[in-house]
């Protein structure tokens, strides 16, 4: 499996011993050693190897930014062309592993061309939603007809956003469209078909492939630390559904504008929260900076904000928690689906904007609408989480989000079951995955892997080295024997050193910088499939170069975008340049979304493909069309988060809502002031992940208005950098889901 970045190379014996065979699959898990290092858990440690995938060196992109985690923005496209570049190092795992099956990353077209060289199959896997790829799709395809769904849209700002991402998306080489096309015979969606159908219906004809569901994949619960248990011990106090979790994901940075509206939005709801803030690698900025003055002091114990990251799952599961601000990444969107946490809606852009009327449509949260310049209102915020989580009003939401979580749940693998049938039928075993290296599309594929290596699949995920070292964590050694880490190492970049390496903390400034870096890896991961020689590659949805590297070795390649099927179809819509209507009217943007959204699919997955043709050269897409399930992570031990849970013990049942707008985004100051008085305006319980930049020295006290965590007292816990969010949405003191979408 090709994600991102990737460790060790696999031993040929034991590769051997699992080809063909079915039930027993072995996953290598290529990425950077140490993300999933701490992802790997022990009982999957002998089925799910992690293999290093070394990026090429450029200015500007040392390894530590070999992850998007972090990232700052202006390097994302460094970090994609040094991805690119490692295919050559990717197509020696290859050839050493000789893998059955290679399942990369949407954005990584490479790696299903590198899979094909040497006689791999390579299949997309999409971590975004099938509305999302189809609407994306569909715009790339310079048609008149309207998208079919007009509950999906884009407001003219968005619409300007996700052209410029379709643009951009995924490669130098393929257009959106075309990458996604370059999967073999399927494509697996993280989705599933219960709220989906319709959309990847309509994806598989625009790309004439199956798409496979693979469920939601949400994130296992991970072992807490001192830092969790803090989290946890002030959820405990909190009123069950009484907290707002407050987190825009890993690749996004809010601006100081909006960390202000976020952060007054909170105050202003009187709800509790926890509150993420994150800023980019080098930004040396505190919460207590970032946020309004004397914020902090105001919300008191109602909210705790937390710099760079939170146990999202761990505190969504928690009971305390009734409700996520979020940015609605599509990680963020299925974990909440999955914890029955409802959500607030503050999509930032690319797809997010797409889910965030998918969220709407399906009646799982309601958006906190901008105004028409697209800049987030403090008194939106705070009047949508009350609505979410305290007013009656909200009471459809909260039992609707109850209603959908029972289903999936209810549900549990019955999607990988298809997914695993479709890849028999193909003769496929080992799979070599390539994510990008954001979090957001890191833990789906790896929960992929591991739904993958439980059905006999053996995986190689591919990643940089610090995306790697966190996977290995969560590898168990349940999955050691079938899933293997393989490292894909980008080229050195200025301002892109190794632990750049990944979006996790990136500068926003250097996210093209690690996007360049990345697409440049694309010899690195050529090297990688010759060694390994999977069966089949399953790429990113910005890596259509993947594709190109699976196919020069008669591999096939399957793209898996992690976003929605409606995101994608939409974002493809629009590259397409058709004056028709996107054909779903539920999924829309605003103006200020639309901007936004087209300059974010100008810049994925590479300046090689368009966003269509990009998604339409994956040989099959797996969607996060065959949807693949909600691929929502599994929950981790909650002993290791004892304070979050003991936190959201205090709160009533669907009283507190999680906060958290995913692990690439850092909320601006003004965004993180607009949500912290949100959420202390709601009055409602919340548990709230700020994050920030890696090497912005900021506090969360800082980053929050002035006397904010002395106002929201025990309403709120806000924690910095990272939640364990599954096992928060799980609580059953979750009453709502403030995402990112």
């Amino acid at each position: 499996m090709a994600s991102s970045w990737s460790h060790k190379s696999i031993s040929r014996a034991s590769q051997k011993t699992h080809k063909y065979k079915f039930s027993h699959l072995h996953v290598f898990h290529s990425n950077k050693p140490k993300f999933h290092q701490e992802k790997c858990h022990k009982k999957y440690s002998q089925s799910i190897e992690l293999v290093e995938l070394h990026l090429p060196s450029l200015p500007n992109l040392p390894p530590h930014y070999h992850t998007t985690n972090g990232l700052p923005p202006h390097l994302m496209n460094t970090l994609k062309t040094a991805f690119e570049n490692a295919s050559p190092n990717f197509s020696k795992i290859l050839q050493t592993l000789k893998p059955d099956l290679v399942i990369y990353d949407y954005n990584q077209p490479w790696a299903a061309d590198s899979a094909s060289y040497v006689n791999i199959p390579a299949v997309q896997f999409l971590t975004f939603g099938a509305a999302v790829v189809s609407l994306a799709i569909h715009m790339s395809d310079d048609t008149e007809d309207k998208f079919p769904f007009p509950e999906i849209y884009l407001h003219e700002y968005e619409m300007l956003s996700l052209k410029e991402a379709v643009k951009e998306a995924p490669g130098n080489k393929y257009s959106f469209d075309e990458a996604i096309r370059l999967s073999r015979d399927i494509i697996l969606v993280k989705t599933c078909r219960d709220f989906e159908g319709k959309y990847i219906d309509y994806l598989s004809n625009l790309v004439s492939k199956k798409i496979v569901p693979v469920g939601s994949l949400v994130q296992e619960s991970i072992a807490q630390d001192d830092h969790d248990e803090e989290i946890m011990q002030w959820l405990d106090k909190k009123e069950k559904c009484s907290t707002v979790f407050v987190s825009f994901g890993s690749e996004y940075f809010l601006s100081k504008e909006d960390i202000f509206a976020v952060a007054r939005g909170l105050e202003r709801s009187k709800v509790n929260f926890i509150w993420v803030i994150r800023f980019a690698q080098g930004e040396r900025i505190s919460i207590q900076d970032a946020l309004p003055e004397g914020y902090l002091e105001r919300v008191g114990e109602r909210g705790m904000v937390i710099k760079g990251w939170a146990p999202q799952a761990t505190i969504l599961q928690h009971p305390s928690i009734g409700g996520f601000v979020s940015h609605c990444g599509w990680s963020s969107f299925m974990e909440s689906m999955k914890f029955g946490v409802p959500i607030i809606a503050m999509p930032m852009h690319i797809d997010q904007p797409m889910n965030a009327r998918l969220v709407e449509y399906i009646r799982m949260g309601v958006e906190a609408v901008r105004d028409e310049d697209g800049k987030l209102q403090s008194e939106e915020i705070a009047n949508t989480i009350r609505k979410v989580l305290v007013e009656e009003s909200g009471e459809d939401v909260r039992n609707k989000a109850k209603e959908l979580s029972e289903k999936m749940n209810a549900k549990g693998d019955e999607e990988i079951g298809g997914v695993v049938e479709e890849l028999a039928k193909k003769h496929t075993i080992s799979v070599l995955m390539l994510p990008w290296q954001a979090h957001g599309h890191i833990n789906p594929f790896l929960e992929l892997a591991k739904k993958l290596a439980s059905k006999n699949f053996h995986i190689y995920l591919c990643s940089t080295p610090v995306n790697l070292n966190s996977i290995k964590k969560r590898v168990s050694e349940k999955y050691s024997q079938s899933i293997e880490l393989i490292e894909l190492h980008l080229p050195s970049l200025p301002d892109l050193p190794p632990h750049y390496h990944t979006t996790n903390g990136l500068p926003p400034h250097l996210m093209n910088t690690l996007k360049t870096a990345f697409e440049l890896a694309s010899p690195n991961f050529s090297k990688i499939l010759q060694t390994l020689h999977p069966d089949l590659v399953i790429h990113d949805y910005n890596q259509p170069w993947v594709t190109d590297s699976a196919s020069s070795m008669n591999i096939p390649a399957v793209q898996f975008p992690t976003f929605s099927a409606t995101v994608v179809a939409l974002a493809i819509h629009m590259s397409e340049n058709t004056e028709e209507k996107f054909p779903f009217p539920e999924i829309y943007l605003r103006e200020h979304e639309m901007i936004s959204l087209k300059k974010d699919i100008d810049e994925v997955p590479s300046k090689k493909f368009p966003y269509d043709e990009a998604i339409r050269r994956s040989h099959d897409i797996i969607l996060k069309i065959v949807p693949v399930g909600s691929l929502v992570q599994e929950s981790m031990d909650q002993d290791d988060y004892e304070e979050i849970v003991q936190w959201l013990d205090k709160k009533e049942k669907s009283s507190t809502v999680f906060v958290s707008f995913g692990s690439e985004y850092f909320l601006s100051k003004e965004e993180i002031l607009a949500v912290a008085q949100g959420l202390e305006l709601s009055k409602v319980n919340f548990i709230w992940v700020i994050r920030f930049p890696q090497g912005e020295r900021l506090n969360i006290r800082d980053a929050l208005p002035e006397g904010y965590l002395e106002r929201v007292g025990e309403r709120g816990m806000i924690m910095e950098g990272w939640a364990p969010q599954a096992l928060i949405l799980q609580h059953p003191s979750i009453g709502g889901f403030v995402s990112h979408c």
